[in-house]
């Protein structure tokens, strides 16, 4: 997980996976907002999703998972084994493959 919490205690970004390039915009999108709001612009806040996509290397992933130990990989499993079991969950945005 990574969130971005601002100066009053705020969540401005939260994300379920760690994605540099991901976390690189949002921050230029924060400044870049502060930057307005410093030249008096009135700024309203809203809410937003995005689908964010990664570069993935199963066979990489796995071999990082086995350095990391027996319990890693039974934590992937068991996780994997319950997010297929539970299908579309309502309100969330899904990903067409």
């Amino acid at each position: 997980m990574t969130y971005l919490i601002g100066r009053g205690g705020k969540v401005l970004f939260r994300a379920d996976w760690t994605d540099p390039p991901t976390i690189e915009m949002i921050l230029q999108y924060v400044m870049t907002s502060r930057g307005r709001k410093r030249q008096g612009l009135h700024l309203a806040p809203f809410y937003a999703e995005i689908v964010g996509y990664r570069w993935s290397d199963i066979a990489k992933a796995h071999e990082g998972l086995r350095r990391a130990g027996p319990k890693a990989v039974e934590d992937y499993e068991r996780v994997q084994q319950r997010w297929r079991k539970r299908g579309s969950r309502p309100g969330r945005i899904e990903i067409d493959d």
